[in-house]
């Protein structure tokens, strides 16, 4: 069953406690969920969160979201979040994984459903986004038999840190293509301007994204309107 697995954590250097921090009156965490279930292809949601005291606002967040949720054991770092995928994976029989993260309240529904027709079609083990589309809309999928060798292979703290690196490193193991472009369009970006939420001053343009478009929206008009923003910016100079 095609599952997305959302990371999640309260734990962040820039901004503490950001995946709770609200968009529109709802955490941050619950709008990503709820874009994640716009995308048509994605059949489970899992909210992966660390084995921390602190994390139980994110693991009510999923209760009343009404997807599942993975508290990893307290023998898990909080930073080896490849074996939170993988035992979260692996629970809920995951086949394929969409992986997603919390800070991008800005991903698009429809990427992630051209992503997983085109790792379907080709029959992939691994495919990604990432380098391709602007920061916050990136995502990855593969195959649970990848993410099993990424768990059982990856030694360094990076490795264990970013689910797919090891992954992305190692393509020779198997069938893991790494794509740039899941489609023929040509998708502009905007360079220097994250889409993720790192900052408050991302989170700032979060919410104004939400408030122009309500809760549906693509990838366009959230570039659209971050050029809108740059054009008066330069014009107030």
């Amino acid at each position: 069953m095609i599952t997305a697995i959302i990371q999640a954590r309260m734990g962040s250097t820039r901004l503490p406690g950001k995946s709770m921090m609200e968009i529109e009156g709802i955490p941050m965490v619950a709008q990503v969920i709820r874009r994640v279930k716009q995308a048509k292809r994605v059949r489970k949601i899992i909210l992966a969160i660390p084995g921390r005291d602190d994390s139980s606002p994110l693991a009510d967040t999923a209760w009343q979201e009404g997807v599942h949720c993975y508290v990893a054991g307290s023998t898990i770092p909080e930073n080896d979040v490849l074996s939170r995928f993988y035992y979260a994976a692996r629970k809920h029989d995951a086949e394929p994984v969409v992986r997603v993260t919390a800070d991008c309240p800005l991903i698009d529904p429809q990427i992630i459903d051209r992503l997983v027709d085109y790792y379907m079609d080709n029959q992939f083990d691994f495919a990604s986004t990432l380098d391709f589309y602007p920061d916050g809309f990136d995502t990855e999928i593969f195959s649970f038999a990848a993410l099993k060798l990424a768990f059982t292979c990856a030694l360094t703290t990076e490795e264990r840190e970013h689910v797919t690196s090891y992954i992305r490193k190692n393509s020779s193991c198997g069938r893991l293509p790494y794509i740039r472009r899941p489609s023929r369009s040509v998708i502009p970006s905007i360079r220097g301007h994250s889409f993720s939420v790192d900052t408050r001053d991302d989170l700032v343009f979060a919410r104004h994204v939400y408030r122009r478009f309500g809760p549906e929206f693509t990838m366009a008009d959230v570039l659209l309107l971050a050029k809108e923003e740059r054009i008066e910016q330069s014009k107030r100079k």
